[in-house]
C-alpha cells in the first residue's frame, strides 16, 4: 500500500494506563512475595506500552491498511468496504468497517474509551467516513 495521506494510532497518553496498571498489580506480588513473578509482571506490561503504538489505522488513496501490533497488518481496498460505522462497546468507541462480503474489521485507532479518551475521536471518524465516499466517488 503507498505512503499513508492519514495515520492515527494511540497516543502515548492512551497508551500510558498501562504503566500504572502493571506497577500495582505488581506490586501487589511483590507484597505478597512473588518477586520473580512481579519482575515479570512489570515486564510484560511495560512491553505491551511499547507494542501498543505499533497499532493503527492508515489511510491512503487505495485503501486502509489496518496495523495490528505483532499479528501484522491488513490493507483493504477502498472498494471492499460498503460501510464505515462506529461500533459501542461496553463504553468503549471504536470505528469499523463493514465489507462487501458482510465481514466486520475493527481499527486499533482511533478509539475512545475509559482510560484511553480521544477528544478527537468523532473528527476522526467523520475524516475516515469523508475518505471512503470521496473514494467510492472516484470512477
Amino acid at each position: 500500500m503507498p505512503e499513508p495521506r492519514v495515520s492515527y494510532g494511540l497516543s502515548e497518553a492512551q497508551r500510558f494506563y498501562l504503566v500504572p496498571v502493571g506497577i500495582l498489580i505488581g506490586l501487589s506480588q511483590l507484597l505478597n512475595g512473588n518477586e520473580v513473578f512481579a519482575a515479570i509482571l512489570m515486564a510484560l506490561f511495560v512491553v505491551a506500552f511499547f507494542v501498543q503504538g505499533q497499532f493503527g489505522t492508515d489511510l491512503s488513496d487505495e485503501g486502509i491498511r489496518v496495523r495490528n501490533g505483532l499479528r501484522g497488518s491488513k490493507s483493504i481496498a477502498w472498494s471492499e468496504i460498503a460501510e464505515i460505522e462506529e461500533s459501542r462497546i461496553l463504553g468503549t468507541r471504536t470505528v469499523r468497517a463493514i465489507l462487501a462480503d458482510g465481514s466486520k474489521v475493527r481499527f486499533p485507532a482511533p478509539v475512545d474509551a475509559f482510560f484511553t479518551r480521544d477528544s478527537e475521536f468523532d473528527s476522526k471518524l467523520e475524516r475516515v467516513r469523508r475518505e471512503w465516499r470521496s473514494a467510492a466517488a472516484r470512477p
